[in-house]
């Protein structure tokens, strides 16, 4: 939380930082750090507003309860929501001189050398990535959410415990029990997450 604060308090204007949000598990510990930091941005800036982006690829079958959930919650915290139909690689070019708060995990795929601050570029557009959650485990995610009685997507109850879109993601065959699931919380070999995903 002081991370986030210090960091986009003292190296960017904070009307240009943004919550990328996808209404994941780890999105969510995102918003809701920054949703906390944003209180201590208050006392010091006037008018301070937490704003969030929802990158919608127009071509992917999301979920309808991602969707509604990343609406639902945003609203419930008053959060100032941004919808941009495009992929990230594309729709990151409208936001010049912005900054983004981002749920990546090391252990994510592609996200094992990324630094708590990364410089990103797409194409000749430059932004900044901000990674509170770098070092955080499948068991912390859920041991936060769950500690803090935190709202979150209704598909991780049905056992999925890495969602994607609809064409790639199942839920978890480790947490399969008789002709149910178990709920994603309640999965303990964490090496595990990425099974709700589909191999294309």
């Amino acid at each position: 939380m002081y991370y986030i604060k210090n960091i986009t308090q003292n190296k960017f204007d904070h009307s240009n930082v943004y919550l990328s949000f996808n209404g994941g598990k780890d999105s969510v510990v995102a918003f809701h750090l920054y949703r906390i930091a944003s209180h201590e941005f208050s006392t010091d800036k006037k008018g301070c507003e937490l704003q969030a982006v929802y990158f919608k690829d127009p071509s992917a079958n999301e979920f309808s309860e991602i969707t509604s959930f990343i609406h639902a919650i945003t609203s419930k915290y008053g959060v100032n929501l941004r919808v941009v139909e495009d992929k990230w690689e594309r729709g990151v070019k409208s936001f010049e001189n912005s900054s983004f708060i981002l749920g990546s995990r090391s252990m994510d795929e592609g996200c094992a050398d990324l630094k708590p601050l990364e410089a990103g570029n797409a194409g000749d557009f430059e932004f900044y990535r901000i990674n509170p959650i770098l070092n955080w485990t499948y068991g912390d995610i859920w041991d936060f959410l769950l500690y803090f009685q935190l709202e979150y997507c209704p598909l991780y109850d049905q056992g999925y415990t890495s969602i994607g879109t609809v064409d790639d993601t199942l839920p978890n065959p480790y947490l399969k029990s008789g002709d149910t699931y178990l709920p994603a919380y309640k999965l303990t070999q964490w090496e595990h997450e990425r099974c709700s995903r589909v191999k294309q």
